[in-house]
């Protein structure tokens, strides 16, 4: 990107300060969200199951100049999302943004799903 307009981006939609969870992380969508959080200001907690990707991602927004912290959590786990949340609470002192950019699907035919499989 050119300069120009990461900075021109960064200043019109300032979140400097803020703190946001973005879920998926590791992939192509929550990647890049975390990253343009990242460059407008926030501190940005990286979460998805590959500790290894997020660790690999959070050292690239350090890198350009960012704030973010990976965790590696499964978001269909109610105890490791809160977990989560937690670690955001206490590295940040809050939660101002939630981005849900993870999937998650049950190898069973559709049909066959109950409500609670929808549950994540």
């Amino acid at each position: 990107m050119v300069d120009f307009y990461k900075d021109y981006v960064a200043k019109m939609f300032s979140i400097e300060g803020r703190t946001a969870i973005v879920t998926g992380a590791t992939g192509a969508l929550g990647g890049a969200i975390a990253v343009a959080y990242a460059m407008c200001g926030a501190k940005v907690v990286l979460t998805g199951r590959n500790k290894e990707k997020l660790e690999v991602l959070a050292g690239e927004i350090r890198d350009a100049g960012g704030e973010a912290l990976p965790y590696a959590a499964d978001p269909s786990v109610e105890e490791q999302v809160k977990g989560l949340v937690a670690f955001a609470a206490k590295q940040y002192g809050g939660l101002d943004i939630l981005a849900v950019s993870h999937g998650y699907n049950k190898p069973q035919n559709i049909l066959d799903q109950s409500v609670e499989d929808w549950r994540c």
